[in-house]
């Protein structure tokens, strides 16, 4: 992967924030857990999930208020700032579950904010690159698979995923090491955050609005995390075992048609796309060399000879009487082959005969 400073830019821009958004993301979970009790770690961190979404969401008409009082995609980013650091401090250090709570979903909005920044700065970094989802999976080392065959197979990849995550969860319930579990959970949710930033980077150029839906990746991930974790938060409280196994059933089915969807759909070209493949098509179309000089002897009803002439004049300055041995006839034979082809083609000299015939 080629990879230019402002490439590197993106790269690193989004590795800080994929850092500081799980790292919080884990002390928040951590210390609600600790002050509130276990059973409120789902339903807080849905809300602070929620509330970065809300964050991503904001960000394209907050650029475009900036932009149009005169001022640039950093005026976006340090206003964003004071919101986080207040929130990740409390993070890191909390006082009371209340405060915890309310600074966090402030904390994550903020961070919303900043990580449709980075998305949206990686999407333009990216954009015509063939490696999109190698750099958008850097973080995870999950990208590289992403990219066979121009990202043809993503949805496949991640059909895979989702059932290795359902069996781990099964082999977990069934007794197996609990650590299986957090492995698989750690990777697929890699793999996860890669397929939603490398499809929603590759879809904005495309959109009327870019900076929106640069970022949607990442909030369309946290969107589905929450969702997900309210239902089955929901279903693990009602108790009824049943109806615990029709919902998994039902969410590993809608997740399997999605990503099968994903494999099958196909984005429409972007301008600077659509160049590339009529130059290519031009191109395949355009003659060979061979054939336009072909064309040029046919069209002017050169014999042999006087195409073994023609050659020999043009290759270089060569004298007719070196020709004239080389091709193992007589001086005067040269120059009456040379006098048919200049009223044949009528052209007068070797220069503009050498100009005319196509070579490679």
């Amino acid at each position: 992967m080629n990879l230019s400073k402002t490439k590197i830019n993106a790269l690193l821009a989004l590795a800080l924030f994929t850092f500081a958004f799980l790292a919080a993301e884990f002390r928040f979970d951590i210390n609600i857990g600790l002050l509130a009790g276990a059973e409120r770690v789902v339903l807080a961190q849905g809300f602070i999930l929620g509330a970065s979404v809300l964050g991503f969401i904001g960000y394209a008409p907050l650029l475009g208020l900036a932009q149009r009082k005169g001022h640039s995609l950093a005026a976006v980013n340090a206003a964003a700032v004071p919101i986080v650091i207040p929130g990740l401090a409390q993070i890191q250090f909390p006082t009371g579950p209340l405060t915890l709570e309310i600074l966090g979903r402030i904390a994550f909005f903020g961070l919303g904010l900043l990580g449709a920044a980075t998305h949206h700065a990686f999407s333009l970094a990216f954009q015509d690159g063939p490696k999109l989802a190698t750099g958008a999976g850097a973080t995870y080392a999950a990208g590289v698979v992403f990219d066979l065959a121009e990202r043809r197979y993503m949805g496949l990849v991640m059909l895979g995923i989702a059932v290795l995550s359902t069996i781990s969860i099964l082999a977990v319930e069934a007794g197996a090491d609990p650590n299986l579990g957090l492995v698989v959970f750690y990777l697929s949710s890699g793999f996860f955050v890669t397929f939603f930033t490398a499809t929603f980077t590759q879809l904005a150029p495309r959109m009327h609005a870019p900076a929106l839906w640069a970022g949607m990746g990442r909030a369309a991930n946290n969107a589905c995390a929450f969702t997900t974790s309210g239902i089955s938060l929901a279903l693990v409280t009602s108790g009824n075992v049943a109806l615990i196994m029709i919902g998994a059933l039902v969410l590993l089915v809608a997740a399997c048609a999605a990503f099968v969807a994903a494999g099958l759909f196909r984005l429409p070209q972007t301008e600077q796309e659509r160049k590339h493949q009529q130059l290519a098509e031009e191109a395949l179309a355009a003659p060979t060399i061979e054939e336009q000089r072909q064309a040029f002897i046919t069209d002017h009803a050169l014999t042999p000879r006087e195409v073994d002439v023609l050659v020999a004049v043009t290759q270089d300055e060569r004298p007719l009487k070196q020709i004239a041995e080389e091709l193992g006839i007589s001086m005067r034979m040269v120059q009456r082959h040379l006098s048919s082809i200049y009223q044949k083609t009528d052209i007068q000299t070797r220069a503009g005969l050498t100009k005319a015939l196509p070579s490679a």
